[in-house]
């Protein structure tokens, strides 16, 4: 195996992945801090068996507990740790 191969390997996802129109999908993600909360607002990039992919306005820390709720078209709230950004 070359190094090109090695390299493809190792940035190979585990599942696949559907990726949506962001202007479709679009919510809030709710990120609570010490002393403040705070409300980004997110459109959906991807979606796969193990996670979901955001566009925000600004950057969540990794490792960061955060509630997505996302409004149409059916209301749904999500619990869920930020594992790269």
């Amino acid at each position: 195996m070359n190094q090109a191969e090695k390299y493809d390997d190792r940035f190979k996802r585990e599942n696949a992945r559907a990726q949506v129109v962001p202007s479709k999908i679009s919510g809030v993600a709710t990120v609570v801090y010490d002393q403040t909360t705070e409300q980004i607002p997110f459109l959906v990039w991807d979606v796969s068996p193990t996670g979901i992919g955001l566009l925000a306005s600004e950057q969540i820390p990794v490792g960061r507990e955060v509630t997505l709720t996302i409004g149409q078209p059916y209301l749904l709230v999500l619990k869920t740790r930020v594992i790269w950004c």
